[in-house]
């Protein structure tokens, strides 16, 4: 359960840009033309497995399903229904050598129209994933990702012209630097194209305005562990996305720069009493920033939220 001070991702001079030039942006859901903020509260249920296939286990079959529900109290912007379910195979070799491929399947589901006003679609995705990982000297691992994902989304007014087709390649290296802190780096380009299927050639091109990109993205991930059960993990982003046909003005294609610091701290119930055991206890603060030369896509935002969590093996 936290708090949201955006919730309704309200741009940050509640415009748009058009011809090169900032209009009004309407808001006539929330009846507001300003941020909306609110308590948000989650629920998340999730079950993982690992099956070894042979004698040698180094062959293992791995799933993973999980649920999701958000609520905002005051908008229906951010309310939510998440299921997913992941399947994959990872294949050990000798010198920390390793490879795997999975296939994913989600269903979001969201709010669609309040108060006769459109307000979010829902998106199935399907995913294939392959990748590999190496372990290096000083139990530093370097790993490749390449992730093909397919989105549908529906059940919102022009929704089909934000299908889409993305092709992600993502290349992490990460270890151990001290005896209680481990560092990850990591770096991704994603393509983002239209999946607009329709022979109206007009509607195929409004499509790919909105859709086709290229985004780049840095990111560094910290990990301290402190006495008592306590942990601090850190992270900070950097992605810079470039649409191919969308234009704010002759010329002037649309081009976004997001920056997003995470902080989370946890602690084990256990410290506080013995009844505690196992149940982690956690506060956890986001703070998002987009710049862009499309006003509407100016949007800042920040999130804090307390939770715990436990866990079973089974």
């Amino acid at each position: 359960m936290g708090y949201a001070d955006n919730v309704n991702a309200w741009p940050k001079n509640g415009t748009t840009t058009a011809g090169g030039v900032e209009l009004p942006l309407p808001d006539p859901l929330n009846q507001k033309f300003d941020p909306v903020s609110g308590r948000v509260t989650e629920g998340v249920v999730s079950l993982s497995g690992k099956q070894m296939l042979n004698e040698r286990r180094d062959l293992a079959a791995k799933f993973r399903v999980s649920g999701k529900l958000k609520e905002a109290a005051d908008t229906v912007n951010a309310d939510q229904k998440y299921l997913a379910g992941n399947i994959g195979i990872e294949k050990q070799f000798a010198r920390g050598f390793m490879i795997e491929a999975s296939i994913a399947k989600s269903d979001l589901n969201r709010v669609n129209q309040r108060k006769n006003t459109d307000v979010n679609s829902d998106v199935s995705v399907t995913k294939y994933s392959a990748g590999t990982a190496v372990q290096l000297p000083y139990q530093m691992r370097l790993a490749y990702q390449f992730d093909y994902a397919k989105h549908d989304h529906r059940n919102r007014s022009g929704a089909d012209l934000s299908d889409a087709k993305i092709k992600t390649s993502r290349l992490s290296l990460g270890g151990p630097v001290h005896q209680n802190i481990y560092l990850r780096g990591s770096l991704s380009h994603a393509r983002t194209s239209s999946d607009q299927k329709t022979a109206i050639r007009s509607v195929a091109e409004n499509g790919k305005q909105r859709v086709n990109k290229n985004a780049n993205s840095a990111s560094l991930l910290a990990l301290v562990v402190l006495p008592h059960q306590q942990r601090i993990i850190g992270s900070a982003t950097y992605r810079h996305a470039k649409y191919a046909r969308q234009y704010v003005d002759v010329g002037k294609r649309r081009r976004d720069k997001t920056q997003i610091y995470a902080l989370g701290y946890s602690i084990d119930g256990a410290q506080f009493m013995p009844e505690l055991a196992k149940i982690r206890f956690g506060l956890d603060i986001t703070h998002s920033r987009t710049g862009s030369n499309q006003a509407s896509a100016k949007i800042h935002s920040k999130t804090y939220m307390l939770s715990a969590s436990r866990s079973f093996d089974l």
